[in-house]
């Protein structure tokens, strides 16, 4: 923490060395402004972005506390788009008057548009689930977004999902979630099965894929990624179980169970399947 409050205090002093220029009223005006110690930010998203925290704090109850922070999101998504929008017709106008330069400027565009798809999926992230419909509908709809630009198609079934508090349906979703986007990121899979259903007086949903599989050895997140770690830490934190294993016709399972209510502290979980 020492190390870190460091870092932030001293970074503006660094500052000091350089001279920078952003353009603050893009895309009403390209006027330049420079200055030592002038951060190069978007003021407009940061606007957008701030404006939908104060009103989200400011909303009752906590129906109406996602809605401007969700409004802030999609009103910064579309204005990075339009700015992506701005940048290509550039490019094509560079293409024209100076076609040797832009062949220079294509592994910065690349980095932009990798830069674009990370936005995307961080938004995608932050946004919290639309459970009022079931946990099932909101995963068909998070399925959406994780394979539409895929050839991964995905089936949802809910027909036997059971009653439970938000908050377990809130932490299967992101349990969930999170086991799509492996599949997306590592399983070249041609279809992905969820199922939601209610087991041993809990809540169970299973991920299964016909992809590449399990490789030999041990079940572990690659070096940098947490995200078998932090799946099963969900789980046990909420007094349930998680499990990855291999298909017998091929490709991989997740299977994890929630108690469909929070346990008190100590109190045992009858019924609970083995993890």
């Amino acid at each position: 923490m020492t190390l870190a409050a460091v870092a932030i205090w001293s970074h503006p002093l660094l500052d000091l060395l350089n001279t920078y220029g952003v353009r603050l009223l893009m895309p009403f005006s390209g006027r330049w402004f420079y200055g030592d110690a002038l951060f190069i930010v978007d003021p407009w998203l940061w606007v957008t972005l701030l404006l939908g925290i104060l009103l989200a704090r400011r909303a009752r109850g906590p129906s109406s506390a996602g809605r401007p922070a969700q409004a802030a999101l999609l009103v910064a998504s579309v204005y990075a788009l339009l700015m992506a929008a701005g940048s290509r017709i550039a490019e094509r106008r560079l293409d024209r008057e100076a076609p040797g330069l832009s062949d220079a400027l294509d592994p910065v565009a690349d980095s932009v548009a990798r830069a674009t798809d990370r936005l995307r999926a961080l938004l995608f992230s932050l946004e919290p689930p639309q459970l009022d419909a079931g946990l099932a509908v909101a995963l068909r709809s998070a399925a959406y977004e994780i394979f539409r630009d895929t050839p991964t198609r995905c089936t949802v079934d809910g027909e036997r999902e059971p009653a439970a508090i938000d908050g377990t349906k809130a932490l299967a979703f992101r349990i969930a979630r999170e086991a799509l986007t492996n599949v997306r990121k590592h399983a070249d899979a041609a279809t992905v099965q969820v199922r939601v259903v209610g087991r041993h007086g809990g809540l169970e949903v299973s991920i299964a894929d016909d992809g590449v599989g399990l490789g030999p050895g041990p079940v572990r997140s690659s070096p940098g990624h947490h995200g078998l770690t932090s799946m099963r830490d969900r789980a046990d934190v909420a007094g349930g179980t998680w499990d990855i294993r291999a298909r017998p016709e091929g490709g991989t399972e997740v299977v994890f169970w929630l108690p469909v209510a929070p346990r008190e502290s100590g109190e045992a979980l009858e019924g609970a399947p083995n993890g």
